[in-house]
């Protein structure tokens, strides 16, 4: 009985599948909106162990922009953890930030886009 596949075409066809199933992958992350999570050094262990980004407790803009930069083009959703202080702009990537206990700087100019809002469970 003849092979049907010789071991040449079969790495070419497990690589063009692995190809297609990471041009596939990359697509649907710039495509789709995302949710990242931020929490503080005060933030419980499980939040953050959960987080994508924790923050130092002081001016967490730093780890909050870092964590909208990480956004798809699309945009998507940062939320934030516990009690984070706001002190300076955030912006890029249209987010949408929900957060428990969101403290914000009066002062500061938030980027037109941005939408700060309590989570639906916040304390």
């Amino acid at each position: 009985m003849q092979q049907m596949f010789s071991p040449m075409m079969l790495f070419f066809v497990l690589a063009l599948a692995t190809a297609a199933v990471g041009f596939a992958a990359e697509t649907q992350t710039k495509t789709a909106a995302a949710t990242v999570v931020v929490a503080t050094k005060n933030s419980s262990a499980r939040a953050r162990a959960m987080a994508d980004f924790v923050g130092h407790g002081v001016g967490d803009q730093e780890e909050i922009n870092a964590a909208i930069q990480s956004l798809p083009e699309v945009g998507g959703t940062v939320l934030l953890m516990d009690v984070i202080e706001i002190a300076d702009e955030t912006g890029g990537n249209n987010p949408i930030i929900l957060g428990q206990n969101v403290l914000v700087n009066s002062t500061v100019d938030h980027k037109k886009g941005n939408l700060l809002a309590p989570a639906a469970h916040g304390r």
